[in-house]
């Protein structure tokens, strides 16, 4: 009878919250790094572009729509320097079938104009320094310290304790 009020303490105590947080963490941790979904994704601003409006390191929420307004604060694709860079700045002005964009901290506009089918989407949703933490997470070091350890550990305690219940006499 000890054993079994023993396992409904284990149960709903720390540990069992422990290892509810860790699940959440790991499924949240997989959609802010994997974020492939059609209408949506995740990006966090690297660049002071978009100053004081979306801090360095903010994670950004980017839904797509079927049309951009001025003053939309769009993610779009952007070849720099050889190199396609995603870019996160505000719609100034539309010019026909183009979109003229300026980082709010930049003091001219973008020299290339941004056409439609290189918009990934607008800005929904910005959280203030989350993506650093996001960001260090995709690490090997990030995910070793983040899933792995947290996972062998949570084996390691029930392993432990399923040993302790078979040594117990009767």
């Amino acid at each position: 009878m000890r054993s079994k009020h023993v396992h409904t303490s284990y149960v709903s105590g720390w540990y069992f919250k422990a290892v509810l947080f860790y699940l959440i963490f790991t499924l949240l941790l997989i959609v802010f790094t994997t974020s492939s979904f059609e209408s949506w994704r995740f990006f966090t601003e690297k660049s002071q572009s978009m100053s004081p409006t979306i801090d360095t390191g903010s994670l950004l929420l980017v839904v797509k729509k079927p049309s951009y307004e001025v003053n939309d604060i769009i993610s779009f694709y952007s070849l720099e320097a050889e190199k396609v860079e995603i870019v996160t700045h505000r719609i100034i002005r539309l010019g026909g079938n183009v979109y003229v964009t300026k980082g709010d901290a930049n003091e001219a506009t973008d020299q290339k104009k941004v056409v439609p089918r290189l918009i990934i989407g607008s800005v929904a949703l910005t959280i203030p320094k989350l993506g650093y933490i996001i960001t260090a997470l995709k690490l090997p070091a990030g995910i070793w310290f983040a899933v792995i350890l947290p996972a062998i550990l949570i084996v390691i305690k029930e392993v432990i304790s399923i040993l302790q219940e078979l040594t117990k006499k009767p």
